[in-house]
């Protein structure tokens, strides 16, 4: 994948193996015209064909959002440009190499699934990455522990420089893929496990580095991608299922139309897969919001239409996998947040009452970022919905961009609880239950830390809270049972509460 914006071409130099395929992804307000050297006459690759000179043209200047493709067959380095702007060039160097450019980086890393996938996902993933980073991925192919695995992501991330990564976490998501790819899914939850807990580390949120892990998952078993949903960790908020979906539509799959959506999360009903399958129907409509929206009526299990709905418009606001696909531009993406009025005028112009309720509820990941995690003010920006309903969606799913704020720690994040909130009695206790889901969701090695806070609410809301914590505790055993006994173990004393018959 290579941009073309107004600014020139990012990256300027690529080395890919021979047969491997260039995608030229279009931003900016200009119009851009990837062609083969020299201008005007495009004429030096030698493969004949073309509109000027020979086929690695795209004949025409595309708009923001279009792209083109070539497969390079021939060996050199081969000079491009924008034939619109002619001083913007590249280089495209072709080496007599394995289709798969992971063979020279990895080998073969013991499995043969590593032929299984594309040469455009690798080139995907890979180019995002500096020189010396590329050279240090090479160590996920070894025999290492989760703990050292952990410790290589951090310095790898710690340098973004030479990078195409928006921040540090964006760097982490795509390392984890790497890490999926190479071990498994335990492997990699484990490892994320260990550096979340480094202290050094500034990103304790774990959502995109287990989507990172659903597309390493996905490409290294894409002929089972249903089956691997169904064994799709509870870790992160079962966002490895989005990661797989992802992965499953980024490779040339259409597998979303009306009559086959209801198959698609038929291995896991965890709301997680509807959310996630929301996110990538989007992408497949075409950004056509409306549109995706109504697909999501196609699923029939309970609460699965409205989490769905609520993937749609998460997606359109915030725009990772849209720009993925050259349907936003990446500065869209990269300052989505500056959008939150458009997203309020938006959401107030929703007449259907499920698309109010889904569209407020999303709208909590521009407003937390931009009033720079201020609770009062992202729950004054919820009451300007048009249904109570909705600000109430709005307020509870905030906490999900609000307690990673405290640290994931509940005691920091309880205050929110306590905000003045009008015609919504039962906000508190729901509030604190959602502090407690929101942690063990993504670090169910705070158990004791968890269960301690649950007992120490008043008897009203405790009960709730505890049973959050069991069903949280539940769900990872059941994924991975010798990680949910290790993590009672270490809390021992406070665990009891919810390991005891669970």
């Amino acid at each position: 994948m290579v941009v073309i914006s107004d600014s020139g071409f990012m990256p300027a130099q690529i080395t890919i193996p021979r047969g491997a395929t260039i995608k030229w992804k279009i931003e900016g307000k200009n119009l851009h015209w990837p062609a083969s050297n020299n201008h005007p006459t495009h004429t030096v690759y030698p493969e004949s064909g073309g509109c000027i000179g020979n086929k690695l043209d795209s004949c025409r200047g595309l708009k923001s959002g279009e792209s083109f493709s070539f497969e390079f067959d021939k060996i050199g380095s081969w000079g491009i440009h924008d034939h619109d702007s002619a001083q913007y060039t590249m280089t495209v160097k072709v080496e007599n190499e394995s289709k798969n450019p992971l063979g020279k980086l990895f080998g073969n890393f013991g499995s043969a699934n590593a032929k299984k996938v594309t040469d455009s996902r690798d080139i995907k993933h890979l180019v995002l990455f500096s020189q010396k980073q590329e050279t240090n991925l090479k160590y996920f192919s070894q025999n290492i522990t989760a703990e050292e695995t952990a410790t290589k992501a951090f310095d790898i991330c710690s340098d973004l420089t030479g990078t195409k990564f928006r921040e540090v976490q964006h760097c982490y998501s795509e390392v984890f893929y790497f890490v999926a790819k190479n071990k498994d899914q335990k492997f990699a939850f484990r490892a994320i496990a260990s550096l979340v807990s480094n202290p050094n580390n500034p990103v304790k949120a774990c959502h995109l580095m287990a989507h990172g892990v659903g597309n390493g998952i996905y490409d290294k078993n894409p002929e089972n991608w249903q089956d691997e949903i169904g064994k799709a960790s509870s870790e992160c908020s079962y966002v490895e299922i989005h990661g797989i979906l992802e992965g499953y539509s980024s490779s040339g799959n259409n597998p979303f139309d009306k009559n086959r959506i209801p198959e698609i999360c038929a291995k896991n009903h965890d709301p997680a897969c509807y959310h996630g399958l929301g996110h990538v129907l989007i992408v497949q409509m075409g950004n056509d919001l409306q549109k995706a929206a109504k697909l999501c009526y196609e699923l029939s299990a309970q609460g699965a239409s409205d989490n769905c709905q609520k993937g749609v418009f998460m997606e359109n606001m915030i725009g990772q996998s849209l720009e993925d696909h050259g349907l936003v531009s990446a500065e869209r993406r990269k300052f989505f947040f500056n959008h939150l009025p458009e997203f309020e005028k938006l959401c107030a112009t929703q007449t259907n009452p499920d698309f109010i309720r889904a569209c407020w509820t999303e709208t909590i990941h521009a407003s937390v970022t931009k009033f720079h995690g201020d609770a009062g003010k992202v729950f004054e920006f919820c009451a300007l919905a048009q249904t109570p309903d909705a600000a109430k969606g709005c307020r509870l799913h905030s906490l999900a961009e609000l307690v990673p704020r405290s640290g994931f720690d509940p005691f920091k994040a309880q205050y929110i609880c306590k905000i003045p909130v009008t015609n919504e009695p039962g906000f508190e206790g729901d509030c604190y239950y959602m502090i407690a889901n929101v942690i063990m969701a993504n670090s169910p090695s705070k158990l004791g830390q968890a269960t301690n806070y649950c007992l120490g609410l008043d008897p009203e809301y405790s009960g709730a809270c505890v049973a959050t914590v069991k069903r949280q505790l539940r769900l990872l055993k059941a994924q991975d049972p010798e990680k949910a006994v290790a993590i009672c173990h270490n809390s021992w004393a406070l665990g009891q509460t919810v390991c005891s018959n669970n």
